[in-house]
């Protein structure tokens, strides 16, 4: 048995709280992070956080080489991450502050190992440094410069000191850092 008269008002209610939800311009506001390297040129990438605002970016290629060999031939192989790889998670916004974690690893191939040949392979060198923080507030917009970061880039003169930023999505990024 049905009641109309009840089941109308129950149904757009219902449906006026779903549609007012999902409707345009009800979005939550876009936020996006920037990084900034200059190794050996200056860098700037922009990574938009995801729909749980937050980034997971891997490296930007990977190298495949040799390190098990037989006879001088290879017969084991390792994957290494190249360029950038960026995690940001735990993040919240209160106006115009920024909190969350941070973790980067900068890696490059730095060239080839010269003291050590199996048959007619040499092996590949990286470089790569790690950095990590704990949960971090940063005004929206302004380079985040930490200096834990700076200290630990200090015996990798290839690879310079990462600098980071959170905006909005909408505004132009500011200014590099000096």
């Amino acid at each position: 048995m049905s009641h109309p008269q009840t089941t109308l008002p129950l149904f757009a209610a219902v449906a006026a709280l779903v549609f007012g939800l999902s409707a345009p311009g009800a979005k939550a506001e876009e936020y996006v992070v920037d990084v900034r390297i200059a190794a050996p040129e200056e860098i700037t990438l922009t990574v938009p956080l995801d729909e749980n605002n937050e980034v997971h970016k891997g490296f930007d290629a990977t190298v495949r080489h040799p390190m098990e060999f037989e006879d001088g031939e290879p017969c084991g192989y390792d994957e290494r991450g190249i360029g950038l790889a960026l995690e940001l998670t735990d993040f919240s916004c209160d106006g115009e502050v920024a909190e969350c974690k941070i973790e980067l690893e900068i890696s490059r191939l730095a060239g080839w190992d010269s003291q050590t040949t199996v048959g007619l392979y040499r092996l590949p060198v990286f470089q790569s440094r790690s950095f990590q923080t704990v949960p971090i507030s940063a005004k929206l917009g302004e380079w985040l410069i930490d200096e834990r970061w700076h200290a630990n880039a200090q015996d990798l003169p290839d690879l310079e000191k990462p600098f980071i930023r959170i905006r909005k999505a909408d505004t132009p990024p500011p200014e590099p850092a000096e």
